[in-house]
């Protein structure tokens, strides 16, 4: 039921997996899956399914704010060559990445950076900026000189309390 209303709306249904490795359970109807990528566990659980080759046959993706891709040094450093590396099977898998551009979090997470860091850096071929709009009471509109970048989408809740 509710995969067909979505798709009755034009949406497509999918799954995001906040563990990467359990992308390879998405279902086989998924519309289309995505692998968070916040640190090093995601990074390797997301790369073990990625070379175990049993990916889902759908458009993929990650979420990421570059934890677990990037190596860095002592001082903080990226290591380029390191890190792209890393990023590697990601890429020939085909993943495109929606960056966490959290300048509710980090002032300096702007669409900017975080697409030289994906692209130039990284490898990766298409780029999406995700937007932070909970806490610090950030709202879509803190984000409008971003809005010419395709693709964009907003995070929007972080918790739940009752």
């Amino acid at each position: 039921m509710f995969q067909e209303v979505l798709r009755a709306e034009g949406l497509l249904p999918g799954v995001w997996w906040t563990m990467a490795e359990n992308i390879v359970r998405t279902p086989d109807d998924a519309g289309f899956a995505i692998a968070e990528v916040e640190g090093w566990g995601d990074f390797v659980g997301g790369t073990q399914a990625i070379l175990s080759g049993n990916l889902p046959d759908c458009p993929l993706a990650t979420v990421t704010n570059f934890a677990g891709f990037a190596v860095t040094d002592q001082n903080g450093v990226m290591d380029i060559a390191a890190s792209r590396a890393n990023a590697k099977p990601w890429v020939d898998a085909g993943f495109v990445c929606h960056a966490e551009c959290y300048v509710n979090e980090n002032p300096l997470a702007t669409p900017e950076r975080m697409e030289f860091t994906a692209v130039n850096q990284l490898g990766f071929k298409e780029f999406y900026p995700v937007f932070g709009t909970y806490g610090n009471n950030h709202t879509l509109a803190d984000y409008q000189q971003w809005f010419d970048y395709s693709g964009y989408s907003a995070y929007l809740i972080e918790t739940i309390t009752t």
